[in-house]
């Protein structure tokens, strides 16, 4: 199954999203036992595959506004902007 490019790599095409390395992560973690089930993952169980994907999606966008939030503070602060 391949994935939709605008989803799974980030602008410059060299680095998968932040989402795919978390997924990642968890399925290698889960899959040799290292995490225990949370309760928002047994929350997870009744929502389709499309509402856990945008949910996840949604977190995304929320880290690269505050990162960029965080960035524009910078450049504020140096005088910059």
């Amino acid at each position: 199954m391949n994935s939709h490019p605008e989803l799974v790599w980030q602008s410059d095409r060299l680095h998968v999203s932040d989402f795919i390395v978390g997924h990642l992560i968890n399925t290698f973690l889960k899959r040799y036992g290292l995490t225990p089930t949370t309760e928002d993952e047994d929350a997870n169980v009744s929502m389709s595959g499309e509402e856990k994907l945008i949910r996840e999606l949604n977190r995304e966008v929320d880290r690269y506004k505050n990162q960029n939030i965080g960035l524009q503070s910078k450049l504020r602060d140096a005088g910059i902007e």
